[in-house]
């Protein structure tokens, strides 16, 4: 029985560690290029759960097409948002810190005003469990996984391999060599905090899938991903994916022994640890 359960644990803080990653991916992304906290990145959470479930429930889109739909709608919002809010004060940094802040609460309410204040529900996509060594997993929860492996790969690839990859590596090293790789720095934090944004929607659309979506949806993950950016290493994309694999699996074994509010607070203490004894992270600043 030991056994089990600890292989049932495991296999779904992996499952949930991975969609933290996501979260976290974007966060630390729009930080370590752009040097902006993203207080409304929640919101772009709550956006991808919420429009996955108005395009494929109430239109009944096609729920992969839906998906595609779902990430690039909330990454044209990130664009706007950084074009034509962010990007007139991008200097002023308390200021920026203030309109992220107000846009959050925006999109929160304006979600409530739109769709309501009550759950949806994302009506099942796969169904079926699949069973080994005594352990269960949804098919949508392996699916989940699958997809967050692959934006996690995808992103890697795009950052190392693309020219406008090192163009926003450029931009975290020296603003001004970024125009050597052919794209301006304005053009280059527009992508990035659309790409943040992009990240944000699919981890939101994923879990919406698992759980319910709501206008609040995002304040705990929003939350956690601060916690695993403290701990991975703000700015560090290495930090993120081990920081989100770490705090999902602390997740997912406090939960199950002590129960979700105790979970809470272990998660939240070991990042107060980290701040005061190690607060450049496992991994650094990237």
């Amino acid at each position: 029985m030991e056994t089990t359960f600890f292989l049932q644990t495991l296999i779904n803080g992996i499952q949930i560690g991975f969609l933290y990653v996501l979260m976290a991916l974007g966060l630390t992304l729009i930080f370590g290029i752009m040097h902006v906290i993203n207080f409304t990145h929640g919101q772009m959470y709550m956006l991808g759960g919420f429009f996955l479930w108005w395009l494929f429930e109430i239109h009944h889109i096609n729920y992969i097409l839906a998906l595609l739909l779902t990430v690039i709608i909330v990454a044209a919002i990130g664009f706007i948002v950084e074009r034509f809010l962010l990007r007139p004060i991008r200097d002023q940094e308390l200021f920026v810190m203030c309109m992220t802040i107000a846009l959050g609460q925006f999109f929160e309410f304006g979600a409530r005003t739109v769709w309501g204040p009550l759950d949806k529900a994302i009506p099942t996509v796969m169904p079926g469990i699949i069973k080994f060594a005594g352990v269960a997993i949804t098919n949508e929860r392996l699916m989940a996984v699958v997809v967050g492996i692959a934006l996690v790969i995808g992103l890697y690839l795009y950052i190392h391999r693309t020219k406008a990859g090192l163009a926003m590596r450029a931009v975290e090293q020296d603003p001004e060599v970024a125009t050597t790789y052919g794209m301006g720095i304005d053009r280059t934090y527009a992508l990035v905090f659309s790409l943040g944004s992009l990240l944000a929607a699919a981890s939101g659309a994923l879990m919406g899938t698992i759980i319910v979506v709501n206008p609040v949806m995002g304040t705990a993950p929003m939350l956690k991903s601060f916690m695993i950016i403290i701990l991975g290493g703000m700015g560090s994309i290495p930090g993120a994916i081990a920081g989100g694999l770490i705090i999902g699996l602390m997740d997912s074994f406090f939960s199950s022994l002590f129960g979700i509010d105790i979970a809470y607070i272990f998660v939240f203490a070991v990042a107060f640890m980290f701040i005061i004894f190690k607060p450049r992270g496992l991994f650094g600043r990237g």
